[in-house]
């Protein structure tokens, strides 16, 4: 081959070549432009900011994604004229640790970057949150530092991350302030995973302690022996049910022994966890401590136990009071018609006594059910305790001694000073009664504000302030099972026969009455305290002149009485007592029959006598009617019933004269007498009591 044709063939080769190279660069310029095109439309449209940022030797731009607008509100030319603006938009707190990083990397290019999270102040002033993951880029040769990175806007996800914290704190907080105890339950394991604080206030156990404990140990440390079967016979079923793929849910309620030995009443609620997977074994148990609440159901049903029996008494009172005003009467009459000295007389004189202890006890009955007339009037308690010191020395002995600590400043109180009087003689001696080896009584005043919190744990008392007056003693103390029942008529520790069990039962009917309250402090080998809290009054202290007592007399003239009894036995006594005074008596059964009499008798009628409660009308009606006939006529009224029908809450009107039985001949004509002497009659239409209809109370 010559060779102008080898070179030839070298030049077509080259030739060949060269074109095909040209190909190859031209695809590869042409898939590169397609490719930049494709990425530039990726990063135009992407919803993320994408840049390249120089960082030296000179800060600036090289590119920046439309998205920006969106997200900061500045457009990519106004970073591009204006490099120093992305430092200028950084929230404050965030700029200079920003600007710090940023020099930093510029000196010492990181290999990596971790994700980092800023906040941008937007061009409306709104505050966002964005992360940024970015590159470092060090073209050494060139001395060229850049970041290149996608920073995206994370400000829903911050604002839900903050969301949940607040959440979940605002929950912590709850559980952890929560005035029940809650509790995350293993069953398989037998342990406590979780205790909120105020579980370690109800069982009285650190924390830490708690929840090293197993069920068993908690059953046997905690757990009231009695209740222990119980709460394991619930636990069981309600796995039972759990297993059986039912909610299990355990309502039962238990009492828990202290370490320091109280004893508290528990209300427990335990149902299955509910989370997503998690492990059936798991129980949420809240614990409610309810021992107030049990105290004040306790105190509830004690008080409905002693409204019944009061209405019971009251009943009974009643009835009796009518039988001994008959047995008391007779006995008057028949024995002032035999010899003094003679054997029948002294038997008479003994019926007599017997009528006498028996009135004393159906007026504890009385004060008992709270259905007693009270005098009350504005008093000092301290001048109370003073005028019975005297007299409660004499009565207590040598080998008891009494003390007093009466506050200077003692406020006034309205109550009736003689049933006080018999509050503090009957505490005095149930105290001796607790003494038999001797000790110390101490009878103590106070000035007491009652607070809420004291309040909702009694019943039946306002909050604002009191007068205390308590008795102390060093006996031999009550257990709680005798506390529980010390007010109850006819309880009582001592031998039978040794008393009647209505001292205390006649306190209480006293405070209740006066608006009072009474608590007792008590244990076994440490004393008793009885304190009594009546209300305070903003009143002067009244003083009261008593009135001698008038002397039963023959009366001076003859005087016509009307005698209105429904009891046949009670109004032929009273005839028979009245009549053999002087007295002229009109006596009925019937108001109605006493109006007829009223109207039919020509002469003049000085006295109604008559009883309070009677089937046609009340007195106090029948009282009214006959003013009207005879304006002259005057009033006393008599009952069986010291109850709304003779009193207004319990206090009885001024001017209003009554007599309560039972009562004998001599009392009888003693209290006529009193009313036929003064000087103004009583207007039965003015001042009479304002009392419920009777017909409808229930004795």
């Amino acid at each position: 081959m010559s060779g102008s044709k080898k070179w030839l063939n070298v030049l077509q080769e080259w030739r060949a070549r060269f074109t095909h190279y040209l190909t190859r660069r031209n695809r590869a310029e042409k898939a590169l432009r397609e490719s930049e095109a494709r990425f530039r439309r990726l990063a135009e449209n992407a919803p993320d900011i994408i840049y390249r940022s120089r960082l030296a030797p000179t800060y600036g731009f090289d590119y920046i994604s439309p998205a920006i607008t969106d997200i900061i509100g500045y457009t990519p030319e106004e970073y591009y004229a204006d490099p120093g603006l992305i430092f200028r938009v950084l929230h404050p707190d965030d700029r200079p640790w920003i600007e710090s990083l940023v020099e930093s990397f510029a000196q010492s290019p990181p290999s990596s970057v971790p994700p980092i999270n800023t906040r941008w102040i937007r061009k409306d002033g709104a505050v966002i949150w964005t992360e940024h993951r970015l590159t470092i880029v060090h073209d050494v040769e060139n001395g060229i530092v850049a970041a290149e990175g996608i920073m995206r806007d994370i400000t829903e996800r911050v604002r839900a991350v903050e969301a949940l914290r607040e959440s979940e704190e605002r929950f912590r907080q709850l559980v952890e302030n929560l005035q029940d105890a809650l509790i995350l339950y293993d069953t398989k394991a037998s342990k406590m995973l979780y205790a909120n604080p105020y579980t370690a206030e109800i069982l009285g156990v650190p924390l830490e302690k708690l929840l090293t404990h197993d069920s068993a140990e908690i059953l046997r440390r905690f757990i009231h022996p009695e209740d222990r079967q119980r709460l394991r016979s619930a636990l069981a079923q309600s796995a039972r049910a759990r297993k059986e793929g039912k909610p299990g849910i355990s309502n039962l309620e238990f009492r828990i022994c202290r370490p320091d030995g109280q004893i508290r009443w528990l209300y427990q609620c335990s149902y299955p966890a509910q989370a997503k997977d998690a492990p059936s074994s798991l129980v949420y148990t809240i614990l409610s401590d309810i021992t107030e609440r049990k105290r004040l159901e306790e105190q509830f049903r004690q008080s409905q136990k002693m409204e019944a029996v009061g209405r019971l008494a009251a009943g009974v009172a009643h009835e009796f009071n009518n039988l001994l005003t008959i047995i008391m009467g007779y006995v008057s009459l028949a024995a002032a018609e035999l010899p003094a000295g003679g054997t029948v007389r002294q038997d008479f004189e003994q019926v007599r006594k017997a009528g006498e202890q028996a009135t004393s006890l159906v007026r504890q009955l009385l004060a008992f059910s709270r259905r007693q007339a009270l005098q009350s009037r504005v008093l000092d308690l301290n001048e109370v305790v003073r005028h019975l010191e005297k007299m409660l020395q004499r009565l207590i002995g040598e080998d008891v001694e009494l003390a007093t600590a009466l506050a200077p400043d003692l406020w006034q109180v309205k109550t009736d000073p003689g049933q006080i009087e018999q509050v503090l003689m009957n505490l005095v001696l149930n105290a001796l009664d607790a003494m038999p080896r001797g000790g110390r009584v101490t009878l103590e005043t106070a000035n007491a504000m009652l607070s809420k919190a004291y309040v909702r744990a009694h019943l039946k008392i306002q909050p604002g302030p009191y007068v205390m007056l308590a008795v102390s003693d060093t006996g031999v103390g009550m257990d709680r099972e005798t506390q529980a029942r010390i007010f109850e008529p006819f309880f009582t520790t001592k031998p039978v026969g040794e008393g009647t069990g209505l001292g205390l039962a006649t306190v209480y009917g006293i405070v209740i009455q006066s608006n009072g309250h009474i608590s007792v402090d008590s244990e076994p080998g440490r004393g008793t305290t009885f304190k009594i809290y009546l209300p305070r009054v903003n009143k002067a202290v009244e003083t009261v002149e008593r009135a001698p007592a008038l002397p039963v007399e023959t009366p001076r003239e003859t005087e016509t009485l009307l005698v209105v009894e429904d009891e046949m036995a009670v109004r032929h006594m009273m005839r028979r007592a009245l009549r053999q005074r002087g007295y002229t008596v009109l006596e009925t059964s019937a108001p109605v029959e006493a109006i007829r009499l009223c109207k039919q008798h020509a002469g003049h009628i000085s006295l109604l006598i008559t009883d309070i409660v009677m089937p046609e009308m009340t007195g106090i009606d029948l009282a009214e009617r006959l003013a009207k006939l005879r304006p002259e006529i005057k009033t006393l009224y008599i009952s069986g019933y010291p109850t709304q029908a003779i009193a207004h809450h319990g206090v009885l009107k001024p001017g209003v004269i009554f007599l309560q039985k039972p009562f004998t001949p001599d009392t009888l004509a003693q209290k006529v007498r009193e009313v036929l002497n003064t000087a103004q009659k009583t207007n039965p239409l003015q001042g009479n009591v304002q009392a419920a209809d009777p017909h409808r109370a229930r004795f």
